[in-house]
C-alpha cells in the first residue's frame, strides 16, 4: 500500500517516503530518478537545492553507513564512437545522475558505456576493478545483487520498465538469442591514461521487431509481494530488493526465453542467430567424434 503525501511535499517528506519503502540505516541503494515525475519541492527554491534535498532526504534514512548508487550512462559513446573519459564524460541518465557523478566523494566504475557511479562505503567495492562486459560477470549491476542491495525508482509511470532496472544482467545470464556481444569501438581514458582492452555492450539484433514489455516481470514481483511503493508530490518511489529483481527473472526466462518482451523475434532462416549448421557438406557419420568415437556400422 502506497504512503499518501500531499503535492508540495518537502524533504522531511521526501525522507519519510523513503523509509516507507523499507529503506534503513546502512543499506546500499541503486536510484533510478525521473524527477519531472516527482515535481517541486516545497524547500528547495533552486536547481542545486533541489538536488541536495533529493541525496539529503535519502541520506537521512540510510546515513554514512550506507551506500547510494546511480546509473551514469554514455550511450553517445556506443552508438557514435565518441572518446569515454571516466572522470568527464557526462551521463545521459538524469541531472540528479550528473549531481552524484561530480561529487567530490564519488567513485564511477569503468565501462564506457554502462557505468555508475556510488558515494558512501561499498563505492569502491561496486565500482572499481568491474569487468570490461556492461551487463556480466564481475559488473557493477553483479556486485549490485551479490552485495543485497535495494533498487529504487522515484517519479517514473509504474510499467516503465525502471522498477525492473536490473533486468539486463539477468538476460546477459541467460545468454537471450536476441542480443549479440558488440564490441565498443571508442577510446577510453581514465586517470589521464588510455584503457586498451575490449569493452563490450549487449545490443539487440535489428529488424527483428524485438521491443520489451515489462509487465509480466513487474506484476510477478508484485504477486510475490516484492515491490514496496510510496505516493510522494506528483508521483511515487518503488523499491524492490536487487536479489529479489535477479531471481524472479531468472524464473520468468527459465520458463520463457523471451519472457521479457512483447512476442518472440521474427528470426530469419539462415541467419544470425538462426544461421543453420556450421558445415552441411561433410557426412557426419565419417568422422570420429572426440568421446564419443562415432564409427559407421
Amino acid at each position: 500500500m502506497g504512503l499518501s503525501s500531499n503535492k508540495h511535499p518537502g524533504k522531511k517528506d521526501l525522507a519519510n517516503a523513503f523509509a516507507s519503502v523499507g529503506l534503513q540505516e546502512g543499506d546500499v541503494v541503486y536510484l533510478s530518478t525521473q524527477l519531472y515525475g516527482l515535481g517541486p519541492l516545497s524547500d528547495a527554491l533552486s536547481r542545486a537545492e533541489y538536488l541536495e534535498s533529493i541525496y539529503d532526504s535519502l541520506n537521512v534514512v540510510i546515513g554514512s553507513s550506507g551506500t547510494l548508487v546511480v546509473p551514469t550512462f554514455t550511450q553517445q559513446v556506443g552508438r557514435f564512437g565518441l572518446p569515454f573519459n571516466l572522470e568527464e564524460t557526462e551521463s545521459l541518465t538524469g541531472v540528479f545522475g550528473e549531481y552524484l557523478r561530480k561529487r567530490a566523494d564519488s567513485v564511477r566504475s569503468l565501462h564506457p558505456v554502462f557505468s555508475v557511479a556510488a558515494v558512501g562505503p561499498c563505492a569502491n567495492e561496486i565500482c572499481n576493478d568491474v569487468s570490461a562486459v556492461a551487463f556480466g560477470a564481475e559488473s557493477a549491476f553483479d556486485r549490485l545483487v551479490r552485495i543485497g542491495a535495494k533498487a529504487v525508482c522515484i517519479g517514473f509511470d509504474y510499467y516503465s520498465g525502471h522498477i525492473v532496472s536490473l533486468m539486463h544482467l539477468v538476460e546477459t545470464a541467460f545468454a537471450v538469442p536476441y542480443y549479440y556481444n558488440k564490441l565498443v569501438s571508442a577510446p577510453v581514458f581514465a586517470n589521464g591514461v588510455q584503457i586498451v582492452k575490449p569493452f563490450v555492450i549487449n545490443v539487440k539484433y535489428l529488424g527483428m521487431h524485438c521491443a520489451f514489455d515489462y509487465n509480466r516481470y513487474i506484476d510477478t514481483l508484485a504477486d510475490n509481494d516484492d515491490i514496496c511503493t510510496a505516493s510522494i508530490g506528483r508521483g511515487e518511489i518503488h523499491a524492490v530488493e536487487a536479489r529479489a529483481m535477479f531471481d524472479t527473472g531468472v524464473s520468468l526466462l527459465k520458463t520463457d526465453i523471451y519472457a521479457f518482451l512483447d512476442q518472440p523475434p521474427q528470426f530469419r532462416e539462415g541467419e544470425i542467430p538462426m544461421d543453420g549448421p556450421p558445415d552441411t557438406e561433410i557426412n557426419f557419420e565419417d568422422r570420429n567424434w572426440v568421446g564419443f568415437h562415432l564409427v559407421r556400422q
